[in-house]
C-alpha cells in the first residue's frame, strides 16, 4: 500500500511540476524574447537622446565658428583685424564647449573624441593666419573647412546614435531638422551675411563676387522652402499638448525676419544699402540668433518626444514583468489546486479500491497491500502477530430465510463489531469474501490471542440478530481459526490463509460458534 501510494504521489507531483513549469518555461521565453525587444528599443532611443545633446554642443561650435569667421572677414576689410591678445580667447571660448563631463561622456560613446581634438587644433591654426587681406581667403576658406567639419561631425552624430533611423516620421522630420536643415540654413546665412559685409565694407563688388551672392541667396530660399514645409509637416503631426506655443513663434519670426534679411541683401546687390556694414552683419546675426532660437525649440521637441517614448517603453517593461508575475502566481495557483484536487481523487479512488463497498471495511486487496509490511515491520520489532479468518454460521440458510437485503445488513452489523473488537494500533480487518471476515493484529501471547479472538465472538453473537436456522444458537454467530506466531517468520499470506482455514473448518466441525487457535512453534 505504502510503495503504491508513494508512486502516485511520485506521479502525481511530477505531473504538477510538468504542469507549472512547462507553461512557465514557455511563457519565460516568450516575455524574454518581448523584454529583450523592448529593452532593444529602449537603448535605442537612450542612444538617440545621447545623439541630440551631441547635436546641441556641435550646433553651438557652428555658430560660434560663423561668428568668428564673420568678425575676421569684416574686421580684416575694416583695418581692424583680431588683436593677437584674442586669438587664446576665441580658442579658450571654443573649448568651453567640450570640456564638460556631459559632453566627454556622450562623445566617448559615440567616439567622437578624436574628431573634435583635430578641429580644435584646426581653428587654432586659423586663427594664426597672419592679418592682413592677402590671407583672408586663406582664413575663411580654413574657417569654412572646419564649419564643413562640424557639419559633418553633426550628420556623424545622427548616424553613430541612430537619430536618421528613427522609426517614427514626425520625430524623424525633427531629426532632419535639427542635424540638416538648420545648421545648413545657420551656414548658409553666415556666408551671406559675411559675404555682404565685406562688399560694403570695401564700398564695392565684383562681379563674380555678386553672382556669388545672389547663388547663395537662391539656395538659401530654396533651402527656407523646405525647411518651412518640414515645420508645417511637423507640426500637424504633434499635438497641441506637446507642441508649445513658442515653437510656433519662433517659425513665425524666423519667416519674417528672414524676409526681411533678403530685402537686406537684395538693397546690397543693388548699390542702395546705405547702412554700415555692422549693421549688415547685425541683422544678419539677429537672423542666426532666431535660427538659434528654432533649433533649441526643435530639439527640444524632439528630446520630449524621445524621453516620452523611452517613459513609455520601461513602462511596457514594467508591465509586463508585472502581468507575467501574475501570470505566474495564477499558473502556480491553479496549477497548485489541480494537483490538490488529483490528490485527493487519487486518496478517493485508492480508498474506493481497498474499501468493500457493502461494508465500508477494508477488502481482501488491501490485506495483500498491507500484509508483507506489516510482517516485516512486526519482524524488525520482534513482536508476536495473530492471523485468522471468521465465517458466519449458516449464513447460507440466513440468506434463504430472511433474504438478500437482511443478510446484507447482517455482513454489515458484522463488519461494525470487528471493526469495535480491533480498535488499536496496529490491528487490521478485512472482508475477505462472501460471507468471510480476516483480521491481523500485533500480540505478545497466545493468551492476548485468545481474549481478542473471544471479544470478536462475543461481539457479534451479542448483535442478537436472529437467526432460527442456526443450529449453533437462535441468534447469529461467528466461527473462527487463529494463528498466533510468537516470533514472526518468512510465512507468506497464502500459507497463512491455507493453516486459519484449516482452523476455521475446525471450529465448524466442533459445533461453530466457537474458536480454534493455534499456536506456530519455531
Amino acid at each position: 500500500m505504502g510503495h503504491i501510494k508513494s508512486h502516485s504521489q511520485t506521479f502525481l507531483f511530477l505531473r504538477f511540476l510538468g504542469a507549472v513549469l512547462i507553461p512557465v518555461l514557455l511563457l519565460s521565453i516568450s516575455v524574454s524574447i518581448g523584454l529583450l525587444q523592448i529593452h532593444k528599443q529602449y537603448l535605442f532611443t537612450q542612444k538617440e537622446l545621447l545623439g541630440s545633446q551631441a547635436t546641441q554642443q556641435l550646433f553651438q561650435t557652428l555658430t560660434d565658428l560663423q561668428q568668428i569667421r564673420g568678425l575676421s572677414h569684416m574686421r580684416v576689410w575694416n583695418n581692424t583685424p583680431i588683436p593677437n591678445e584674442q586669438r587664446p580667447q576665441l580658442t579658450e571660448t571654443l573649448k568651453k564647449h567640450f570640456d564638460t563631463p556631459q559632453w566627454k561622456k556622450v562623445s566617448h560613446e559615440l567616439g567622437l573624441e578624436k574628431d573634435i581634438t583635430v578641429t580644435l587644433l584646426n581653428t587654432a591654426h586659423s586663427l594664426e593666419i597672419k592679418n592682413g587681406t592677402s590671407n583672408e581667403a586663406a582664413r575663411f576658406e580654413a574657417f569654412t573647412t572646419i564649419i564643413k567639419v562640424i557639419n559633418g561631425s553633426i550628420l556623424l552624430v545622427a548616424n553613430e546614435s541612430n537619430l536618421i533611423l528613427d522609426p517614427e516620421l514626425d520625430t524623424y522630420y525633427s531629426v532632419d531638422t535639427v542635424v540638416k536643415q538648420i545648421p545648413d540654413l545657420s551656414e548658409a546665412f553666415a556666408i551671406i551675411r559675411g559675404l555682404g559685409s565685406g562688399m560694403i565694407t570695401r564700398g564695392e563688388s565684383t562681379t563674380m563676387e555678386k553672382e556669388l551672392l545672389k547663388e547663395k541667396i537662391s539656395i538659401l530660399q530654396d533651402q527656407l522652402s523646405r525647411f518651412t514645409r518640414i515645420q508645417t509637416i511637423i507640426h500637424k503631426a504633434t499635438s497641441e499638448t506637446e507642441l508649445p506655443c513658442s515653437n510656433k513663434g519662433h517659425d513665425h519670426k524666423l519667416n519674417n525676419i528672414s524676409a526681411a534679411f533678403l530685402q537686406t541683401c537684395a538693397l546690397v546687390l543693388g548699390g542702395q544699402f546705405h547702412s554700415s556694414a555692422e549693421d549688415f552683419f547685425q541683422e544678419g546675426s539677429t537672423v542666426i540668433a532666431v535660427l538659434i532660437e528654432t533649433f533649441d525649440a526643435n530639439l527640444n521637441l524632439l528630446e520630449n518626444r524621445l524621453q516620452q517614448r523611452a517613459a513609455q517603453q520601461l513602462q511596457q517593461m514594467m508591465l509586463i514583468l508585472i502581468f507575467s508575475a501574475l501570470t505566474f502566481v495564477i499558473i502556480f495557483y491553479f496549477a497548485l489546486s489541480f494537483f490538490r484536487l488529483q490528490q485527493t481523487s487519487y486518496r478517493e479512488l485508492e480508498k474506493v479500491s481497498i474499501t468493500d463497498p457493502l461494508t465500508s471495511i477494508p477488502n481482501r486487496r488491501y490485506l495483500n497491500l498491507t500484509f508483507d509490511n506489516e510482517m516485516q515491520r512486526a519482524r524488525r520489532n520482534n513482536n508476536g502477530m495473530s492471523f485468522g479468518l471468521l465465517d458466519i454460521d449458516f449464513f447460507k440458510k440466513y440468506n434463504d430465510t430472511y433474504g438478500h437485503h437482511e443478510g446484507d445488513i447482517a455482513l454489515q452489523k458484522v463488519a461494525i463489531a470487528l471493526k469495535s473488537s480491533l480498535q488499536r494500533a496496529g490491528d487490521f480487518y478485512f472482508r475477505f469474501g462472501g460471507e468471510e471476515f480476516c483480521f491481523f493484529y500485533r500480540a505478545k501471547s497466545q493468551a492476548e490471542t485468545e481474549i481478542v479472538t473471544e471479544q470478536i465472538r462475543t461481539a457479534v453473537e451479542q448483535l442478537a440478530i436472529t437467526h432460527k436456522e442456526n443450529s449453533a444458537s437462535k441468534v447469529l454467530t461467528i466461527s473462527l481459526g487463529v494463528i498466533f506466531m510468537p516470533k514472526v517468520t518468512n510465512e507468506g499470506l497464502d500459507n497463512m490463509i491455507k493453516q486459519a482455514d484449516a482452523l476455521l473448518y475446525k471450529a465448524k466441525d466442533r459445533g461453530r460458534n466457537q474458536s480454534v487457535i493455534k499456536s506456530l512453534t519455531l
